[in-house]
């Protein structure tokens, strides 16, 4: 028992060590985090998307719930709580209801091949691009406010500035789908 908890302890270590390592080569996470590593004001938050017109989304999925900063260009910052709706959760796998950590990660990594990240390298078969486009499109609609995915797609935001939290760090955010179809983008 001893040593399992030995095992774990360093695992434990290693993991904030990696998450830290994650964060540093991170120019989101550096713009979010001011010259002194103390975390930047809303306010400053606020005009700084305002004046690069940017969208700011920045990610918290726990064990009960999932939440996001949503800081768009020209308006106040609000939390969007993350779901998983009755639409999309076939689609994605998931039960619906608040997205949690576990639900994310059977999504992004899964069992063993299974997992979304794993996939997206494999993809070659039409059939297989068709479900993953699907998957990828039910990610966006539920990582991206509606209003927000409609500004993206209008060109109101000139710059995307994700911050992801551990679990969503793994999923790539420029393959998401926005709009799916026989010719995705």
């Amino acid at each position: 028992r001893e040593a399992l908890e030995l095992q774990l302890h360093e695992a434990q270590r290693d993991a904030v060590a990696a998450h830290g390592d994650v964060c540093n080569a991170s120019p989101a996470y550096r713009l979010a985090v001011a010259a002194d590593r103390k975390p930047v004001a809303l306010g400053e938050l606020e005009r700084w998307a305002t004046a690069h017109e940017a969208l700011v989304l920045e990610y918290f999925v726990g064990q009960e719930d999932g939440y996001m900063l949503v800081v768009p260009a020209g308006q106040p910052a609000r939390v969007d709580r993350l779901r998983v709706t009755d639409s999309l959760a076939p689609t994605l796998g998931m039960k619906p209801g608040n997205l949690t950590a576990t639900q994310l990660d059977h999504v992004l990594v899964g069992q063993s091949e299974d997992g979304l990240i794993r996939q997206l390298a494999r993809v070659t078969a039409p059939e297989q691009q068709r479900k993953m486009t699907a998957v990828l499109a039910a990610l966006t609609e539920m990582l991206i406010p509606p209003a927000e995915r409609t500004g993206l797609a209008d060109g109101k935001y000139k710059r995307l500035v994700v911050v992801p939290d551990v679990s969503l760090a793994q999923l790539p955010f420029e393959t998401l789908v926005m709009e799916p179809g026989d010719s995705p983008r």
